[in-house]
């Protein structure tokens, strides 16, 4: 990478960028959320970050430092406290973000964990619904990134999906198996999430419906107060009108 200030072919130490270059250089977003210690989103971070950053051999390490100060947070950012921010420290900031979190043994452990202590529906709404769902379908998603055979697993994952929702649900669901061609045979989760999204799609269409009706009756108590205003009115009018008319002749003159 030729650089301003030097002679052609000279290329700068690793991890050195003039000075003209980092003032007039600009950092493109990268498409991804920041990292902050939750394990759910290692794989995805490590991954997005080697792909983009790390491994792209024009870009200078002081660059490559400043991505991964700039995308980490919380538990992640206090890991790399101790680590100097110089370009040439790259290599040690992203061991130790390896050592800590890119262990799949670990890994699988704690999304596991994050699995089976996910919290029940608390009620019968479309957002506890997406939840819970939204919950078990991310972290099944997170296990098969680390090589988990997920997609094999489906007994498992019906049976705890099942535990998350609410005994109205679950009669619910209990009323479509039977309806199937084989009641006998074992859930599939697949079966499951698209009876879950049509479940949440009618709940939602109910609250919304809940929400018209409350609204209704005092739109319709605002508009006959605004009637009986305006024939108040009215009935004002009339009165004054007639008050300056005479009574001999009903004509508009006073006597």
């Amino acid at each position: 990478m030729t650089l301003q200030g030097q002679n052609v072919g000279q290329t700068a130490p690793e991890g050195v960028v003039a000075d003209t270059d980092m003032n007039q250089a600009k950092l493109p977003p990268i498409v991804t959320a920041a990292f902050s210690g939750d394990i759910q989103d290692w794989v995805r971070f490590r991954d997005t970050f080697k792909g983009m950053v790390f491994d792209r051999p024009n870009l200078p390490n002081i660059f490559k430092m400043n991505y991964l100060r700039t995308y980490v947070r919380g538990e992640a950012a206090e890991l790399l406290q101790e680590v100097p921010s110089g370009g040439e420290h790259l290599v040690t900031a992203w061991k130790v973000l390896l050592s800590h979190y890119d262990n799949k043994r670990l890994l699988i452990n704690k999304l596991m964990t994050k699995l089976m202590s996910l919290p029940v529906m608390t009620n019968d709404s479309a957002s506890e619904l997406m939840r819970v769902l939204n919950g078990v379908r991310n972290l099944l998603q997170a296990l098969k990134a680390l090589g988990s055979p997920t997609e094999h697993c489906d007994h498992f994952t019906v049976f705890l999906t099942r535990s998350k929702i609410t005994q109205k649900c679950q009669a619910k669901w209990e009323d479509s198996v039977k309806r199937a061609d084989d009641p006998t045979r074992p859930g599939e989760f697949e079966n499951l999430c698209k009876f879950l999204e049509a479940e949440r799609n009618a709940l939602s269409l109910l609250e919304s419906t809940k929400d018209f009706a409350k609204r209704t009756p005092q739109a319709v108590s605002e508009s006959k107060t605004g009637t009986s205003k305006e024939r108040k009115s009215a009935n004002f009018v009339q009165v004054g009108a007639g008050q300056n008319s005479c009574p001999v002749c009903s004509e508009p003159h006073s006597i």
